[in-house]
């Protein structure tokens, strides 16, 4: 009988768990029904880019102060461009570049090097502006 009765509270708990779970996916649907607005598209000038323009795109990142980073690149016929940028369009800041490749890489890490790749899409703190991507060097 003390079997049952455990296991009724633990089908019990996870029915409620599942119920609290649904509950919050189906109330934040809600905030996720927003308006979308356009951070960069396939032609929007890279930020320190000579001109150049995205043409493709990672995986983005956004935390809850709308501030999305994510990595972008563009074609050639030169070298193309690529790297880590952010921009915010709650409030209409601008993409900006994070990080590039060609920059150097910042202490105390960098010995001189710079970067040439960035082969993981980029995090961002979910309450601040703090941002972690994996940059690759020589």
């Amino acid at each position: 009988m003390a079997r049952s009765i455990k296991q009724t509270t633990r089908t019990l708990i996870r029915s409620l768990a599942v119920a609290a779970v649904t509950g919050t996916m189906v109330g934040s649907s809600a905030a996720l029904a927003a308006t979308w607005t356009t951070v960069a598209n396939s032609g929007t000038a890279i930020p320190s880019g000579g001109g150049a323009q995205f043409s493709s795109f990672g995986q983005p990142s956004i935390n809850n102060k709308c501030t999305v980073v994510f990595r972008g690149r563009s074609k050639g016929p030169s070298e193309p461009v690529r790297g880590v940028f952010n921009g915010n369009p709650c409030n209409a800041t601008p993409v900006a570049k994070t990080a590039a490749a060609g920059d150097v890489v910042p202490q105390p890490n960098n010995l001189a090097a710079v970067f040439n790749e960035f082969p993981a899409f980029p995090r961002i703190d979910i309450r601040g502006d703090f941002v972690a991507t994996r940059g690759q060097s020589t």
